[in-house]
């Protein structure tokens, strides 16, 4: 079957997360993954101001960026 995120997380196949949650389930799920995100020190915004305010940071300094929903 599909891989979850902390399967891609662990496997390093993710280099930056934004995660926004909303429900009971998806704030238990986040749990997991936040701790794999610290402690695999990958980059973790949580709001979406903070995903908003990254990106333009990023823009600002001229690095692309790539955009793929796990979600499907």
């Amino acid at each position: 079957g599909k891989l979850h995120i902390v399967d891609r997380l662990k496997n390093g196949e993710v280099a930056l997360l934004f995660n926004t949650t909303e429900g009971t389930q998806a704030v238990d799920d986040s749990r997991s993954i936040r701790a794999v995100a610290l402690y695999d020190k990958i980059p973790y915004y949580t709001t979406a101001a903070g995903s908003i305010a990254a990106v333009q940071a990023m823009k600002a300094r001229g690095e692309g960026i790539g955009v793929r929903t796990l979600q499907g």
